[in-house]
């Protein structure tokens, strides 16, 4: 469909290098690269342990597990489909959505009384993360370099990998730590890391929009 339809851009490669460079913007790829390495962290926790939350809360079985999991996915569809819209309004700032979800919600999955409302906690973090995906993918072009963007881009591949790698060690960690063996008893310092993510996210979106009106001016 790109082959067909994207017509290829006339001007030379300098010319384009250089209205990049003019049109880059503020923040730093290795930082965005870093963020989605912990991004992939967090949501790896839940994708990967879904079932065992349910089964160690009595919620259900593999059917019950099995329904949620589908239903994360629809979540997800949704929150991409919708993306380009909440960007175009949010711009940076969306990236911060993601964080607040996921500290809200792994702290609400701790408490959930029931099957429907671990559902829709778990859904809604399915759509965060669909939502970040495209974010992150849609940013890093937008402050690398022309030169520079493939590297970056692979980074963000492997960081994806790597995040979800790790998450399976920080789980059985965080579990030696606090001396359980249920991996709803580590919900609450996932919570507390998302928190301590969003902080900071918080502060990098207030420093690019500084950087920004400061350029502008």
């Amino acid at each position: 469909m790109i082959m067909l339809f994207i017509k290829e851009n006339p001007t030379s490669a300098e010319s384009n290098s250089q209205k990049e460079s003019a049109d880059l913007e503020y923040g730093n790829p290795i930082i965005f690269v870093t963020a989605y390495f912990f991004f992939n962290l967090l949501w790896g926790v839940l994708n990967f342990d879904i079932a065992v939350h349910i089964a160690e809360r009595g919620f259900g079985g593999a059917g019950v597990s099995g329904t949620i999991v589908s239903i994360e996915t629809l979540g997800s569809m949704i929150a991409s489909l919708v993306f380009g819209v909440c960007f175009s309004k949010l711009g940076r700032s969306y990236s911060i959505i993601p964080w607040a979800i996921f500290a809200l919600g792994y702290a609400a999955l701790y408490f959930s009384p029931n099957v429907i409302i671990t559902t829709l906690i778990a859904v809604l973090m399915a759509g965060v993360y669909g939502g970040g995906q495209s974010f992150y993918i849609t940013w890093l072009p937008m402050i690398s370099k022309a030169e520079d963007m493939e590297k970056y881009m692979g980074y963000l591949v492997a960081a994806c990998g790597i995040g979800f790698f790790a998450s399976t060690y920080l789980v059985t960690g965080l579990q030696q730590i606090l001396g359980t063996d249920t991996v709803t008893s580590t919900f609450p310092l996932l919570a507390g890391l998302a928190a301590v993510l969003l902080l900071l996210s918080i502060i990098s979106t207030r420093n690019y929009y500084k950087a920004t009106l400061k350029n502008a001016a």
